[in-house]
């Protein structure tokens, strides 16, 4: 507690620095399976984003508040563009100070980025406000709310021994699909240590737990969108051989709540201009199942929980990445590739959804994805621009038809930073 009020009236007499910073971003993608599923169905979209962030740093402490717009203009979908707002808050606090007065081989300026072999004690709090609002038709029953708030608390045991705690509240807020308005509880434990500077090796376990809200009947808009989405079943390519919308397709929304643990472990590399990462983690259903709609195994418009909530399955998930700055000729590359197994406590179905293929539907989803990007700098405004190319190759392989797809994302951006 001593160290808490110590922080805090240190902080009303230190010095300060801020820094504004504003970029807007244009990107154009071509999505070769825009609904995720056995049909197909391609997309081109246009996106546009805005992004003003000001930081503001003091002796032991520091603020971040930003601010990120964003719009998305689909070609054969256009009842599928939707506006997302993003409002982000960022204190952190510095409990501890290890250095003596009279050291100055240990800094007293807060910078963005924490060591990763900092000894201090930090506090750090986190708040989100999301809007996403589609524009137009069935689309609209996208629209949502989502409010985030979490408490970090950062702490060293031993010289290399680091612990950080996390407590997170999240509600999302369904304007139309009031039954799958949630609010989740998760806790969060990760211990690392720092066997040299350049490695960091941590476990990482959590439990969560998720409860919905609203009632447990299909709006008419949750039927309107499960049709509007099986209209790629008109190009089907199952064994079921359903060639008709017409029917509304299954949907499941029982279990006011579920609960979850997840636990893995991790290692991160850096050293100069390279950086690797891998991880693997265990996710274990304790008890109930999220709420589940069948028919859409993605929405292009990123609310993918409606239809993959994680709560929903349970299995592994597996991740290595890598990355290099200024490989050639100054452009950043990375590369990386995502493995994941997921069991639904459901049946696995045909594509007309009569027929039972299996007990439990089970998924194997890979992710193959590539980034490359070149920044250029100039002494007035702009302050300067990135040019990028992502690449993306996803792999669904499912027991259940619908499921089973393939999809190739190309995305072409550039960024120009205002300030």
């Amino acid at each position: 507690m001593k160290r808490v009020i110590f922080a805090l009236i240190f902080l009303a007499s230190s010095t300060s620095f801020a820094q504004f910073t504003s970029s807007i971003q244009a990107g154009y993608t071509h999505d070769s399976n825009v609904f995720g599923n056995f049909a197909e169905v391609p997309d081109n979209y246009l996106s546009m984003n805005l992004s003003l962030e000001n930081y503001i740093g003091w002796d032991y402490s520091a603020f971040d508040l930003s601010y990120n717009g964003g719009l998305s203009s689909y070609n054969e979908y256009p009842a599928q563009d939707s506006w997302n707002h993003l409002l982000e808050a960022n204190y952190r606090i510095q409990l501890s100070r290890i250095a003596d007065d009279d050291d100055t081989s240990e800094t007293t300026s807060m910078s963005e980025t924490m060591p990763a072999d900092s000894l201090e004690t930090f506090l750090t709090l986190y708040g989100t406000l999301n809007r996403a609002l589609p524009h137009s038709g069935d689309f609209l029953a996208y629209a949502n709310y989502n409010a985030v708030g979490t408490a970090s608390f950062r702490f060293t045991a031993a010289q290399a021994l680091i612990t950080h705690l996390y407590y997170t509240v999240n509600y999302t807020g369904y304007d139309e699909l009031t039954s799958l308005s949630n609010i989740e509880n998760l806790g969060r434990v990760v211990v690392g240590i720092l066997p040299s500077n350049d490695v960091y090796i941590y476990l990482d376990g959590s439990v969560g737990t998720k409860r919905y809200y609203g009632v447990d009947t299909v709006s008419t808009a949750v039927k309107n969108l499960i049709n509007m989405h099986s209209k790629g079943v008109l190009k089907g390519k199952g064994r079921g051989g359903s060639q008709s919308s017409q029917g509304v397709r299954s949907y499941v929304l029982d279990s006011p709540s579920a609960s979850q643990a997840t636990y893995g472990a991790g290692v991160n590399y850096s050293a100069g201009q390279w950086g690797a990462d891998a991880s693997l983690l265990f996710r274990k259903n304790l008890s109930g199942t999220a709420r589940y709609i069948n028919a859409v195994a993605k929405f292009a418009g990123g609310q993918s929980q409606v239809y993959d909530d994680p709560y929903s399955y349970h299995g592994t998930q597996f991740n290595i990445g890598a990355s290099r700055d200024s490989l050639v000729a100054g452009i950043n590359v990375s590369a990386g590739f995502m493995l994941a197994t997921k069991d639904y406590s459901r049946p696995a179905l045909d594509t007309s959804e009569t027929v039972v293929l299996a007990k439990q539907r089970r998924d194997n989803y890979s992710d193959l994805s590539l980034a490359l990007s070149r920044s250029f700098s100039s002494g007035g405004f702009p302050a300067g621009y990135t040019i990028g190319l992502n690449y993306d190759h996803v792999v669904n392989s499912s027991n259940d038809e619908f499921y089973n797809f393939t999809d190739d994302v190309v995305s072409l951006f550039i960024t120009v930073n205002l300030f």
